[in-house]
């Protein structure tokens, strides 16, 4: 163990010296080399006293200024690319790992890579997984699985819109309230995510549970799963919430939510499609609406979100 904790180190890479601050070395604290000079990792000397690490010191220089500025000037060659990702493998820099991973822009040419690849980068986070399933799976095909199916070296977009509204068909005098609020008996509802080979189309109108009950009017509320007393306490957005939200296939709930999702996190997505060797990558968004309430009007705009997602390889 490395107990003298001088502020400045030198180490012998593979034969060549090196000389450094032990801060440098310890600004990444989830890499090895921090592990190693905070002292709580063995490690080996050499008949000088420098610690010794048994790798090629062609891009330590590298690695070190990478850690002093937190970037790096990477070369083009993707020989030394690939050279450059082993040693970030090995001495544990997620950061640098992620720099080389953009730089390489590594192209696969089967839908079989690259959901291989979407599958490795993206495990951490179930969600954004989904959504970039989904853009990859209209804009290139729904077999995403087939080594045959060759990917082409083109722009694409892929359309997402999502509109969801609470309308009564009633003229407006004749319209159903009950305490005040105005009960919507209908919902539409229409998801589509339109790409170069698919379109993935949902469009469905969902009729609301109605009773009468000693001349009033309220939400029957056994599909809503209440208690037949609360029925006066159901409110339209629980309605709302049923029709739209909760009673869809899995199917079209995992369309919505990935919609949803891009919409919230642009960056994260975009990130995400960049990380997995996409170019020029923008996701322009048209419309963004959704709203908590309905406003006692004839109809109501739930949700109204279109955006489009610019991708090329």
């Amino acid at each position: 163990m490395d107990c003298e904790l001088t502020p400045i180190v030198s180490l012998n890479v593979g034969g060549k010296k090196f000389t450094t601050s032990r801060d440098t070395l310890c600004k990444d604290g989830h890499s090895m080399l921090a592990r190693m000079f905070s002292g709580s990792l063995l490690s080996r000397r050499d008949e000088k006293g420098r610690v010794f690490l048994d790798r090629d010191p062609k891009h330590f220089r590298l690695i070190l200024n990478y850690l002093r500025d937190g970037e790096v000037c990477l070369p083009a060659s993707p020989l030394e690319l690939q050279e450059i990702l082993q040693e970030a493998l090995f001495y544990q820099l997620d950061g640098l790992r992620l720099a080389v991973s953009l730089q390489e822009r590594w192209l696969p040419n089967s839908a079989s890579q690259l959901r291989t690849c979407i599958s490795e980068q993206l495990q951490s986070d179930g969600q954004l997984k989904n959504a970039v399933d989904l853009i990859v799976d209209c804009a290139f095909g729904r077999s995403p699985y087939s080594d045959t199916r060759q990917i082409p070296a083109q722009s694409t977009c892929v359309d997402v819109a999502v509109r969801e509204s609470a309308y009564n068909p009633l003229h407006p005098q004749n319209q159903l309230q009950q305490q005040d609020e105005t009960l919507y008996v209908a919902f539409q509802q229409r998801i589509q995510i339109k790409g170069e080979t698919n379109c993935e189309l949902f469009d469905a109108k969902h009729e609301s549970h109605l009773l009468h009950h000693d001349g009033q009017l309220s939400y029957d509320p056994k599909p809503y799963g209440v208690d037949h007393a609360c029925r006066f306490h159901i409110k339209t957005m629980q309605v709302y919430r049923h029709h739209c939200v909760s009673a869809l296939s899995a199917k079209h709930q995992r369309w919505r939510d990935c919609a949803l999702y891009i919409v919230k996190h642009i960056n994260a997505v975009k990130w995400a499609l960049d990380l997995c060797g996409f170019r020029d990558v923008a996701i322009p968004v048209h419309s963004m609406q959704v709203n908590s309430t309905t406003d006692g009007a004839q109809s109501a705009v739930l949700v109204n979100i279109r955006f489009s997602v610019q991708l090329s390889l």
